[in-house]
């Protein structure tokens, strides 16, 4: 027998003594690590439970670059985590539940380079990660408190095995709204001398099933009534709302100051460094109604325009509403708070910030943004968290095509007096080249100061 068919073989009962080990060790470390935050119990596996807002529930992540990468080459992707439930029973405890599930890692890229290396020349001195980490997890969860603890493990790079902890919060029975927020944190059980040892992991998941939308008051329209005078924008066909307005949602934009800011005291929408203002806007769409023509969504601020990562104290978590009269989005926009206190304390609250976004009718030469609006703050000057209005505006390179625009030429006599047009001359053909030839077209790239360098492609209307 060759060794490829032994190892089939054996492969079963390696298995049965992985699993019948990872079972006795789960109920020691969970007597340690989680008993004093959810007791366990003894589960009726007969008895099915349902889990709040469905089980299967996508978030993001902070941290563990030892274990998932920190990529300092590429473009980040983003950091996700995935909480799929396997089984939830009720135990002999009443409100105690047995709740077994898989948590998925993503990996925030493919390696981390440890060593310096050369733009251009093979990569050296680096540690491959697999593209996502996964733990099997089992622990009890309090309806009452709203605790889920469970202890389990999976396997990181070089396959090392990673003993985990998952302490979750705000796993409630209740409405779905705007403030609804699980938090908590994915903790190493090795000690710190151990190469398994990782720092904890901060994890935030955005419940999506059933969710209430409850931000479109009557209070919060009227205060879309002082944006002054904005040519409403062009509509969207209500039967396929969220198809028609996903650029907008997961699109990127301009974050234009008024000439007097020049710090962030008054005009930034996030606080933090005074001498730091964003630049960026993201939007990362979270659920979407077709029928109530809401949505959810995350609004991420940046200083560059590297692709957005989630951060709670640069983000915030907002609601919206078509508004069919103007013809644009409407969004109210609320802070993570309770960060510095700990992931049990991290809540939403200050739902302060409105934004508005529209698909302009028509394009000019000094303003082609496929999607346009404003920031500002409801509060008053002089309080806290208060800030000025603001312009976004798509990037120009992020065209969209949308049914109904117009383009107004304005500059056409300007260039008639520049270049007066003269005729041919015979038998020597035609004197200028076709408008949609790609000898129409040029690059252009441009540094203003040192915040931002910008590159352009120029050519006519439909080249």
């Amino acid at each position: 027998m060759d060794s490829l068919a032994l190892s089939f073989l054996l492969m079963p009962l390696f298995l049965f003594s992985t699993l019948n080990t990872f079972s006795y060790a789960s109920q020691l470390t969970y007597t340690d690590h989680c008993a004093s935050m959810v007791p366990n119990s003894t589960p009726n596996e007969s008895r099915f439970k349902d889990f709040p807002h469905g089980r299967f529930q996508v978030g993001y992540y902070l941290g563990g670059d030892t274990i998932v990468g920190a990529d300092t080459l590429q473009k980040l992707r983003q950091k996700q985590v995935t909480l799929r439930i396997r089984s939830v029973y009720e135990t002999d405890v009443f409100g105690i539940l047995k709740v077994g599930a898989t948590l998925i890692v993503r990996s925030a890229s493919s390696y981390y380079r440890v060593g310096n290396s050369t733009r251009g020349k093979r990569l050296k001195n680096r540690k491959r990660f697999p593209s996502s980490l996964t733990f099997m997890l089992d622990g009890f969860w309090s309806e009452s408190s709203g605790k889920l603890c469970m202890v389990g493990s999976g396997a990181g790079y070089s396959m090392q095995r990673l003993e985990v902890v998952l302490k979750l919060y705000n796993v409630v029975n209740s409405s779905n709204t705007i403030s609804t927020l699980v938090s908590g944190s994915l903790e190493s059980l090795s000690p710190k001398h151990e190469v398994s040892y990782f720092e904890p992991i901060s994890v935030f998941i955005f419940p999506k099933m059933d969710y209430e939308y409850s931000l479109d008051t009557k209070e919060a329209k009227n205060e879309y009534s002082d944006e002054g005078e904005v040519v409403p924008g062009l509509s969207v066909n209500p039967a396929s709302f969220c198809s028609n307005i996903y650029p907008m949602i997961n699109g990127k934009y301009d974050l234009q100051y008024q000439s007097e800011c020049s710090s962030a005291k008054n005009c930034s929408p996030i606080g933090g460094d005074a001498n730091q203002l964003p630049y960026v806007v993201s939007l990362k769409e979270l659920v979407c109604s077709d029928v109530k023509q809401s949505v959810r969504v995350l609004i991420g601020f940046g200083s560059s325009g590297a692709r957005w990562s989630f951060n709670p104290n640069a983000t915030l978590v907002g609601e919206g509403w078509w508004d069919e009269e103007k013809n644009q989005l409407c969004i109210v926009g609320c802070h993570f708070l309770g960060m510095e206190e700990s992931m049990a304390s991290v809540h939403v609250r200050d739902c302060s910030t409105r934004m508005s976004l529209r698909f302009p009718k028509i394009w000019s030469i000094k303003d082609a943004s496929s999607i346009e609006g404003q920031i500002w703050s409801n509060k008053t000057v002089g309080d806290s968290g208060y800030f000025k209005r603001m312009i976004l505006k798509s990037f120009q390179y992020q065209r969209i095509e949308i049914s109904g625009i117009k383009y107004e030429y304005s500059q056409l006599d300007k260039v008639r007096k520049m270049f007066p047009r003269q005729e041919p001359l015979k038998n020597k053909g035609i004197k200028y080249p076709d408008v949609y030839s790609s000898d129409m077209r040029f690059d252009m790239s441009v540094r203003i100061s040192k915040r931002r360098v910008a590159v352009g492609l120029f050519c006519s209307i439909g080249c």
